[in-house]
């Protein structure tokens, strides 16, 4: 039985749910909010952050991209191959990197918001807009329901596609951005939500 510590909102904890749940693999998720989860989550980790993973054999990973390749290592993976030219996995890795860094602007943005901040401030501004940026260039360069040409060419739901229809969902659950700045992002993540492990991994308060 596979560890969870994480949230039911966390775009990267999801991404970790999703493929469990694809391959058919048990989970326990220990809920990082409370006392029980703040525990685990500093015994286990000294990043102090969600998801972590503990596989049977002892085996703690930080990472929600380790950890997928962990999960995935036995070639028997659920979700489409992973690109096998250089330029095809530059371009998919290049997709990850700019949702997940467009996620971490806007969840600054989201805590210190709750806790209170002046979002008016330069540093916030900056994020807000780098965060704007990525996610209009990924709108004029995805391929249809597919983050990339290749996807695209070979068809089926790879890591990009997660990651996209996680981190979206996540900014509309939140508020944290307009999607309909967006239409074609948009269209890919309505196109998704149909597969039954994104069904059932809704971030939910």
């Amino acid at each position: 039985m596979i560890t969870l510590i994480g949230t039911t909102t966390s775009p990267f904890v999801r991404r970790v749910r999703v493929v469990c749940i694809e391959k058919g693999l048990p989970f326990t998720l220990i809920p990082a909010l409370t006392d029980e989860g703040q525990a685990a989550l500093r015994e286990m980790s000294p990043v102090w952050k969600v998801p972590v993973v503990k596989f049977d054999d002892g085996r703690v990973v930080y990472d929600s991209r380790v950890i997928l390749d962990e999960l995935c290592h036995d070639g028997h993976a659920p979700l489409r191959e992973r690109a096998t030219t250089p330029k095809a996995r530059v371009d998919e890795e290049n997709v990850i990197t700019m949702i997940d860094e467009a996620v971490l602007s806007l969840v600054r943005r989201f805590y210190l918001g709750r806790e209170g901040a002046n979002l008016d401030v330069p540093y916030l501004i900056k994020e807000r807009d780098r965060a704007e940026t990525i996610l209009k260039h990924l709108d004029a360069t995805i391929h249809g329901v597919h983050a990339t040409t290749w996807g695209a060419t070979v068809g089926g739901f790879g890591r990009a596609e997660l990651a996209l229809v996680s981190g979206l969902d996540w900014f509309a659950f939140r508020q944290t951005f307009d999607l309909s700045q967006t239409p074609r992002l948009e269209a890919l993540r309505a196109h998704w939500h149909s597969r039954p492990s994104i069904a059932a991994t809704a971030p939910v308060a």
